[in-house]
């Protein structure tokens, strides 16, 4: 019986969480185009942050690194996350 109340107790919990925690559609990161040729026409992968502070903000700024790394660019201005 103890089995089954603590798989029926960690449903609810994580039913719980998956129904709070909204999650943001993916949205592409911009990158003003650099000198080189390809940063203008280079198109960075969309990313999903879990909606939870600071780890969306530390999500969205590895992104935007990401995307500078991969296409170049004026370097991103990043958020603090404190």
């Amino acid at each position: 019986m103890k089995t089954f109340t603590s798989a029926f107790s960690l449903t609810c919990l994580l039913a719980s969480l998956v129904a709070a925690t909204p999650i943001a559609a993916p949205s592409t990161v911009a990158v003003t185009a650099a000198s080189n040729g390809t940063a203008a026409t280079c198109q960075c992968e969309a990313v999903i942050c879990v909606q939870s502070w600071p780890e969306s903000c530390h999500c969205s700024n590895d992104a935007k690194i990401d995307c500078y790394n991969k296409c170049g660019g004026e370097y991103p201005t990043l958020a603090t996350c404190e």
